[in-house]
């Protein structure tokens, strides 16, 4: 690994981080390896997070997810190794019980590296910025509480993608592709391409479906046609930040520099992840 291992920061929900054996006996077991737990908390702090070299989130991907936005700006960047204590945890590596041994494997160097790009997506009110965020998983545009189709025009760098009615629609990464996007009907993309997904949800045309776009263009979407009486439309990214749309505004997704850096085992790989923890692909 280009980085050595030395100082280790623990961020996870509170009944995880309040686990006292477990995480003493990885404070020890650190110790033995000649490294420091620097740094635990329930909140992803950019002061501390810059001090360590290696990030162990507990939880399961929606915690990884918040803390990989965190990251995303950071000038040192630590890597990230998901202990899985949620739910499907797909973007976790390793387990409670397994958690000891592969950081004593990881620490020697004995892993590789898997490095997954975010994208960038920012509202524009006339000329004005109005919110800006990263997402390792997707940006979301659905309505709200009121079940009305919405009017929607796509842009894919300066040529128009699409003008059609539904739900919403999903920009995802490689990495969201396996996430909100796949329920919808996208499909599935191997993290090493470059490509963002466009998913959209609900539409009223049969023949509106998943695309797959390289991710060196910008997307441009807008909400078209007369604004309808009590619709909330919503910006979601990840899942977690949200944002209330007007009509008028652009929403401008494309991909940016920054990126995250998971620890992986030596023997894992995609599509054995995609079997066991989705499924895919079993009689």
């Amino acid at each position: 690994m280009s980085r050595q291992i030395k100082n280790i920061g623990i961020i996870g929900k509170k009944e995880f981080i309040d686990r006292a054996d477990f995480i003493k006996n990885l404070q020890k077991m650190l110790e033995s390896c000649k490294c420091k737990l620097v740094y635990t908390s329930e909140v992803a702090d950019k002061k501390f997070l810059e001090k360590c070299d290696l990030i162990l989130t507990l939880g399961g991907d929606g915690t990884v997810l918040k803390v990989a936005r965190t990251i995303a700006g950071l000038k040192r960047k630590p890597y990230m190794l998901g202990v899985h204590m949620g739910n499907v945890g797909f973007l976790a590596e390793t387990t409670p019980e397994g958690v000891e041994q592969d950081l004593k494997n990881f620490i020697k160097g004995d892993c590789k590296r898997d490095r997954r790009r975010l994208l960038k997506v920012e509202i524009f009110r006339g000329t004005r910025s109005v919110f800006k965020s990263y997402a390792l998983n997707d940006a979301v545009i659905n309505q709200g509480p009121f079940a009305r189709l919405l009017n929607l025009n796509i842009q894919v760098g300066d040529k128009l993608m699409s003008e059609f009615r539904g739900d919403g629609v999903i920009v995802g990464t490689t990495t969201g592709s396996t996430g909100h996007s796949l329920s919808a009907g996208g499909s599935i993309i191997h993290p090493r391409l470059r490509a963002f997904v466009i998913t959209p949800m609900m539409s009223s045309s049969l023949s509106m479906r998943p695309i797959i776009i390289p991710d060196t263009r910008t997307i441009k979407i807008e909400l078209a046609g007369r604004k309808p009486l009590q619709t909330e439309v919503r910006l979601t990214v990840d899942g977690q930040d949200s944002f209330q749309i007007q009509f008028g505004d652009r929403i401008v997704v494309k991909r940016t520099t920054e990126s995250i850096t998971f620890l992986r085992r030596r023997d894992t790989n995609f599509y054995s992840t995609l079997r066991h923890k989705l499924g895919w692909g079993l009689q």
